[in-house]
């Protein structure tokens, strides 16, 4: 059937009767391919494939989009009801969970989520700063197989439905496993993968070029029942700015609905950061609620001069409550994964300066001069950009300026409430309503007291 995208293109082509059939099905297909990439998860009509998967000894592996009951899993498989969609599994356990020491002691509790999702962040950090995420680290994980055993090996990954997640780091504690793995593969026409890919051999031979390895996933998982009982996938995208194809707010509330939350950072990404960045995904992607107490906490400790910034200009009781009016500004719709780490500061900056601009409207007691006109802001700055001269980025307004806007929307309103009355007099003296409209558009509203409409004609 091809790319679930070209079933818009019967729609598209009604909508759009004159636009070039070809060019619709590329459009289509083209924002189909972006948002399985931001999602991270195929749409498209179910497929039944056999998978056999090496997890080198983790625990936990990703099948995204597993419909629980509807298909079988192999034997010691145990899908994890997703936490929002609990007909749904994105994670599977596939073994036990490997205990530090000897000794197997007995679990009775974990931490919340929230807690445990700080601690995860802990773990990008640190494999971040290790190197841990890089094509580097790959290599050398392939380079500790012999010549021949690496041979075989590659040879064996040329199976589409055999799938290898390589052991980048692990952590735990408190009731909780994280793992974070790359999953490697041979780029094909068969290969149906809707994640960011990375060469391993970018400068080798077109065959080798198609060695990949993709994007790091970091695993949570809840460990207080066997199998796991709560568990959560979050995709790793590296430092690269890729510019998005359209607007983030278009596209924010479906990949938050239906896809996998993406973490994205940079070499200047600390460990606070990217635990305020996990939380606040997990908060999106509705796996944590708002009034998640430590959301606040985490915020104030990443961003301390944002936050430190709302609280001396609002006078908050403590950099908590400063956090608190910060996240009003973030819960919805998020930043884009796909502009990087650095566009995710300046987002979370621009909220803070928003934050300062909504108190102050709120707490000044001082008349805007949009309430004083009875407009709303965005009506005022439109009618400023008709009236007022301006200077560099700045509008000049003084008395004479808002005196030709009060003028403008009293004629305004005189013009409608006239236009008003002639179309009910019109309607009154026989007019129909789209007759009325078409005969204000031709003559003057005076002409109306004494109009007439047209006689019907008789059809012979």
């Amino acid at each position: 059937m091809g790319h679930w995208g070209e079933l818009l293109v019967d729609e598209l082509a009604a909508r759009f009767p004159h636009a070039d059939r070809d060019r619709l099905a590329a459009l289509a297909q083209a924002a189909g391919t972006e948002i399985e990439t931001l999602a991270g998860q195929s749409f498209g009509p179910a497929k039944r494939n056999s998978v056999s998967v090496s997890t080198c000894g983790l625990p936990f592996v990703e099948l995204p989009g597993l419909l629980i009951g509807s298909q079988e899993c192999a034997s010691g498989m145990r899908p994890i009801p997703d936490p929002v969609d609990r007909q749904r599994a994105t994670i599977v356990q596939v073994g036990p969970v490997p205990h530090p020491g000897p000794v197997l002691q007995p679990v009775t509790g974990a931490v919340p989520v929230a807690s445990a999702l700080r601690a995860a962040g802990g773990l990008v950090h640190a494999a971040a700063q290790a190197g841990v995420l890089s094509r580097d680290f790959m290599l050398a994980w392939l380079g500790q197989f012999p010549p021949a055993e690496r041979t075989a090996f590659l040879q064996e990954l040329a199976d589409p439905s055999y799938r290898v997640h390589v052991p980048v780091a692990t952590g735990g504690g408190d009731g909780w496993w994280f793992q974070i793995t790359r999953r490697l593969l041979w780029i094909t026409p068969a290969a149906d993968e809707q994640r960011l890919v990375e060469p391993l051999f970018p400068d080798a031979d077109r065959a080798l070029r198609r060695l990949v390895a993709v994007e790091p996933l970091l695993v949570a998982g809840r460990v207080t029942s066997h199998p796991a009982d709560w568990a959560i996938a979050v995709r790793i995208w590296p430092s690269a700015v890729r510019p998005a194809g359209r607007p983030w707010r278009h596209l924010a509330s479906a990949i938050h609905e239906h896809g996998i939350p993406v973490l994205s950072l940079d070499p200047e990404s600390t460990a606070e950061e990217i635990q305020c960045q996990i939380l606040l995904l997990a908060h999106w992607h509705k796996y944590v609620g708002a009034g998640v107490p430590e959301i606040a906490g985490v915020i104030a400790a990443a961003y301390p001069q944002a936050v430190e910034r709302i609280a001396r200009a609002t006078r908050a009781p403590d950099t908590r409550a400063a956090a608190a009016l910060l996240f009003e500004g973030l819960l919805q719709p998020g930043f884009d994964p796909a502009m990087g780490a650095e566009a995710a500061r300046h987002y979370v900056n621009r909220k803070a300066t928003i934050a300062i601009r909504n108190h102050r409207k709120t707490t000044d007691g001082a008349v805007r001069p949009w309430e004083a006109l009875g407009v709303s802001e965005r009506r005022y700055y439109k009618l400023l950009n008709q009236f007022a001269p301006k200077t560099g980025t700045r509008y000049e307004v003084d008395a004479d300026v808002l005196e030709k806007i009060r003028s403008h929307l009293i004629s305004r309103d005189q013009k409608t409430e006239t236009h008003a009355a002639a179309m009910e007099l019109l309607q009154e003296r026989g007019f129909s309503y789209a007759a009325a409209r078409k005969w204000l558009q031709r003559h003057d509203y005076s002409e109306a007291l004494t109009a007439s409409p047209r006689s019907k004609r008789s059809r012979h």
